[in-house]
């Protein structure tokens, strides 16, 4: 079993200005990487939390393990989004049952999108 990327935490802040520029907001980036034990594969789970990811402005991938026929995923993003993530993982689309989410910290691969990866 390979060790989750996982060696170093990403965090990085940004302020953003809105309209009025006496006020900002700062939003917080971080990287996540997560495995999801459960009812998790051959049920749509990869496809249907890639949606999710991209409609939450979230970058990452996820693959499914083929050891223990768990799921894997690293995520970056605005950290209340990536919680708001989580949280929806846990429901997973219809077929799906997750018992466990497993959550460290991970290494921002620097990428432009949320991608579903081959099985390993």
């Amino acid at each position: 079993m390979s060790a989750p990327p996982c060696s170093a935490s990403a965090s990085i802040t940004t302020k953003i200005t809105t309209q009025n520029p006496w006020k900002t907001k700062t939003v917080k980036h971080e990287t996540k990487y997560l495995r999801i034990h459960g009812t998790v594969q051959g049920v749509g789970y990869r496809a249907w939390a890639q949606e999710i990811g991209q409609k939450m402005n979230l970058t990452g991938w996820i693959r499914n393990l083929r050891k223990d026929r768990s799921v894997e995923a690293v995520v970056t993003g605005d950290e209340d989004q990536i919680q708001k993530f989580i949280s929806l993982l846990y429901k997973g689309p219809a077929a799906s049952k997750v018992a466990a989410i497993e959550v460290s910290d991970g290494v921002d691969e620097d990428l432009k999108s949320f991608e579903i990866r081959d099985t390993v």
